[in-house]
């Protein structure tokens, strides 16, 4: 194979790391001014869907705005700021239909050092895409797959990134309660915040929009729905590279 291609950083606004710190500065500043503990965000895992093919919302009625390039780019910004450490992007069609993917990619890795999951629904991809995940830093991505791809995935392991099957629970499975959530985030197309994947477009497990509430107050508002109770079916895919349950899983196969 050839040599590695050199990185080059996404073209985008710079002024996202220096509001996501401002933002971060004025909480602790506001506490401190008022004498009180600033209360920690548990935040861990973010999960963003940039598409999904799923649980579609019915009534004819038009679908709303999808997040933009610069959107996703405050969402990793304000979730480095609260400490998360890693970032889950799930994609349900082919990753070419979606070339923001690498630029929230290289910005989570390259500004703020996040780890970078990306989910992907293909046996295969395209010399281009490939070429776009060998700018990526391997020891900092994962790629997640389902099992009936494991093994012509497999190639990508060739140049140092690591495939893994992101598939947790079966199809049909009742979920037991999980507590999981409450570290994390899980964000859809338009924005829409929601408890977990397994629950994304259930206006029952909705937490808010990403672009109008702070992260801050929704992660520790305690009347949201973060925990998921007992009863809920899996439906297809929908807790296919869990964040919480693959670092489970994978703290689980290191130890073994």
């Amino acid at each position: 194979m050839g040599t590695k291609p050199t990185k080059a950083r996404p073209q985008v606004a710079p002024f996202h790391l220096p509001k996501a710190i401002a933002g971060s500065l004025r909480r602790h500043t506001k506490a401190a001014a008022e004498g009180k503990e600033e209360v920690s965000t548990p935040l861990k895992y973010v999960w963003i869907y940039l598409c999904e093919t799923h649980c579609a919302r019915g009534g004819g009625e038009p679908a709303p705005a999808r997040m933009t390039l610069e959107d996703w780019l405050n969402v990793v910004d304000e979730s480095a700021a609260l400490g998360a450490e890693s970032i889950f992007i799930s994609v349900e069609t082919r990753l070419s239909e979606w070339p923001e993917l690498w630029k929230i990619a290289h910005w989570a890795q390259e500004t703020h050092d996040m780890l970078v999951a990306i989910c992907v629904n293909e046996s295969c991809l395209s010399d281009d895409q490939l070429h776009e995940l060998t700018q990526l830093d391997h020891d900092k991505t994962r790629i997640y797959v389902t099992r009936d791809n494991l093994e012509s995935m497999r190639y990508i392991e060739r140049f140092g990134y690591k495939v893994y099957v992101g598939e947790v629970l079966e199809v049909g499975a009742v979920q037991k309660a999980c507590s999981m959530p409450e570290s994390m985030l899980c964000i859809g197309p338009e924005g829409a915040m929601y408890t977990c994947g397994l629950v994304l477009n259930d206006d029952h497990y909705l937490l808010g929009h990403a672009c109008s509430q702070q992260f801050e107050s929704v992660m520790g508002d305690h009347s949201l729905p973060h925990i998921i109770p007992e009863g809920i079916a899996v439906t297809e895919r929908r807790c296919h590279a869990c964040p919480p349950l693959m670092e489970k899983r994978l703290e689980e196969q290191s130890g073994a």
